[in-house]
């Protein structure tokens, strides 16, 4: 039998035995049988995603049709649950990845960034990692990477790297959402749910401004930026961009006309949905997705002319579009049956009775660890608000400082690329492992969680917050 059927099987059969394991197992008290169906259902999904038993897509919706099955929830709401907003965004960011992808745009880009490296690889993924981070502070995190990814596709393919032998192809694909991911933390209008905590706060009586929050966030979200940017070369250690990719792409750029009014076009385009991006920070209506839509109907518009249906349909990535959408279904099954907030309020169970700094370090760890099984900020913030609100109120610690901790873990997941949609983007490519995600994280976490730990109650009391 062929190795891969074998793999296969064996994910299939272990798939079955966690489902069937869950169901059968006592449950807890303080636990639901729904909320023990759904983590088995969670971990049946884990063990085929990693294997690779079926395309993504496949063995999730098939999971999700256990769902009325096991108890979880009807047919009707798991499909309610499907990620529209995110699938949709997805979608229609394929068309920047189109009119720029039919450009010249992206050769002119990347050769620029080419020789400000001098095509030393190392630098080029520590130039991608800080812009996309600092950018992603000022705008949507899923839009900044899909913006950088379509360069760094074209510098890939420019160089020749075959995406699984790559290293610089493992690099800049894990870079980009990783510090796409942390730039969130920079500003409160690198994600929404970072207003969505400063409303909470607000509320709490503990008031945030906008310069408070840069006071914490940008020093350390641009330590996290620097740290992966540094560790990851090192983990990974990627080829440089050979002499003849460059003088290959010194020919053809040198060979190139001036923009011509289509390009020009394109970049109105996108700017104007970048700047709208922004704006959406503070008008509601200007959703990362809306913009996204809009820009999309801009493009084919009679006298932009900048996409037709055939060429869209065909480049859009679909199988993305669908993971999405799907993969969020499963994770409202473990959220909605209250599952996490059981496994959550065991994890920090007695922990008010620890010393101060090492219990900041304890609930960072821990923040860090589950982030990389719920996928959004706002998630994360509505079930440890509470948690450490009570935390806060038993051990005297600053309730403000350990707010900060989801806040800062939120946007910036780096363990675990199956359940956070930024990383979807780049993920499909091939080019890394879950495995290679892992590897890459896992030491910068730890010492993100420490460095957190100590220096959130500083930094707040820094910057004057009560």
């Amino acid at each position: 039998m062929e190795k891969s059927k074998k793999k296969s099987i064996l994910g299939i059969a272990l798939c079955a035995a966690l489902i069937i394991l869950f169901s059968v197992l006592p449950v807890p008290e303080g636990m639901t049988k729904a909320a023990m169906e759904s983590l088995g259902l969670f971990a049946g999904a884990l063990v085929m995603w990693v294997l690779e038993v079926l395309p993504m897509t496949v063995s999730t919706l098939g999971l999700i049709c256990l769902m009325p099955v096991l108890g979880v929830m009807s047919f009707n709401q798991a499909i309610g649950n499907f990620g529209i907003s995110t699938a949709l965004f997805i979608m229609a960011t394929g068309g920047i990845t189109t009119i720029i992808g039919n450009s010249t745009l992206p050769l002119r880009i990347t050769h620029l960034i080419m020789k400000l490296t001098k095509g030393n690889s190392r630098k080029m993924v520590f130039y991608f990692g800080v812009a996309s981070a600092i950018l992603s502070g000022f705008m949507s995190s899923l839009a900044t990477c899909a913006l950088f990814f379509n360069f760094a596709l074209v510098l890939l393919k420019a160089n020749g790297c075959k995406p699984g032998e790559s290293n610089l192809g493992r690099c800049l694909m894990i870079i980009l959402p990783a510090c796409c991911g942390i730039g969130g933390f920079l500003t409160p209008a690198g994600t929404p749910g970072n207003i969505v905590l400063m409303e909470m706060m607000d509320k709490m009586g503990i008031p945030v401004t906008f310069a408070q929050w840069c006071i914490i966030g940008i020093p350390l979200g641009l330590l996290a930026t620097l740290l992966f940017a540094l560790w990851l070369p090192i983990v990974f250690k990627p080829e440089n961009i050979s002499e003849e990719s460059f003088k290959a792409m010194e020919a053809q750029v040198k060979d190139l006309p001036a923009l011509t009014v289509k390009e020009k076009k394109s970049i109105a385009v996108v700017i104007g949905m970048l700047a709208f991006w922004f704006i959406g920070s503070w008008v509601p209506y200007f959703s990362t997705t809306v913009v996204a839509l809009l820009g999309l109907t801009i493009m084919f518009l009679p006298g932009m002319d900048l996409l037709t249906w055939k060429e869209f349909s065909s480049d859009c990535n679909w199988n993305l579009v669908f993971v999405m959408g799907s993969v969020s279904i499963l994770m409202v099954g473990v959220t909605s049956t209250g599952a996490m907030d059981w496994i959550a309020s065991k994890l920090f169970a007695n922990i008010g009775s620890l010393h101060v700094v090492v219990m900041f370090i304890a609930i960072a760890a821990v923040i860090c660890v589950m982030r990389a099984f719920i996928p959004t900020t706002t998630a994360i913030i509505a079930l440890f608000v509470p948690l450490l609100q009570s935390i806060a109120a038993i051990s005297g610690a600053n309730l403000a400082a350990l707010l900060f901790i989801p806040a800062f873990w939120g946007p910036a997941a780096l363990l675990l690329c199956y359940t956070e949609p930024i990383y979807l983007i780049t993920f499909g490519e091939k080019y890394y492992t879950a495995g290679n995600l892992l590897k890459a994280g896992w030491l910068p976490s730890l010492i993100l969680s420490v460095v957190i730990g100590i220096a959130l109650p500083v930094l707040v009391g820094v910057a004057g917050i009560a």
